[in-house]
Order: C-alpha cells, then sequence, then structure tokens
C-alpha cells in the first residue's frame, strides 16, 4: 500500500495536467492516466493476490485452492459460525 500511495502521490505532484499549458497537456495527461493504472493494478493484486504468478508459487509453497461442489473456492464460502446459508445440495 505504500507503493500505492508514492505513486498517488507522483501523479498527482508531477504530473498535473490540469495546470499544464499547450502541449505539455497531452503528455502529462498520459503520464497521469499511466499513474492511475498502475495504482489499478496495485489494488487488484492486494485484493486478489498474484495466485500463480506469484514467488510463492514459483518456488512450489503456493499452491491453487481446491474447487467444491458449488465450484466455489472453500474461503469464499459463508460457513462459519453465526452465518446462514442455504442447504447444500449433495453432489450427483
Amino acid at each position: 500500500m505504500v507503493l500505492f500511495f508514492y505513486t498517488l502521490a507522483l501523479a498527482l505532484i508531477f504530473h498535473a495536467y490540469w495546470m499544464a499549458t499547450g502541449a505539455a497537456v497531452r503528455t502529462e495527461s498520459a503520464s497521469f492516466y499511466g499513474h492511475l493504472a498502475m495504482m489499478g493494478g496495485m489494488l487488484y493484486v492486494r485484493a486478489f493476490g498474484a495466485g500463480q504468478y506469484s514467488l510463492d508459487a514459483l518456488f512450489g509453497l503456493w499452491t491453487p485452492p481446491a474447487i467444491g461442489p458449488y465450484r466455489v473456492a472453500p474461503e469464499l464460502r459463508y460457513d462459519r459460525p453465526g452465518h446462514r446459508s442455504p442447504p447444500r445440495r449433495e453432489a450427483a
């Protein structure tokens, strides 16, 4: 998250296209939106993890989660105490 906020600061301080004039507007706006796209990618990896492209997967420390009868990874199901989920159907 530190790199995310660093990139945000870079975009706002060094690529403020709304303050530029002439031909610099196009260059600065391209750089600003490039930084914005990188920040979106950082948030995606933060939210969902690197998965099979991580260093853990490269060294064999990560394995993909097993898929259950609902075709949903087990950590995404709501089988925790206090949660009322619909009754499970038996697999055919």
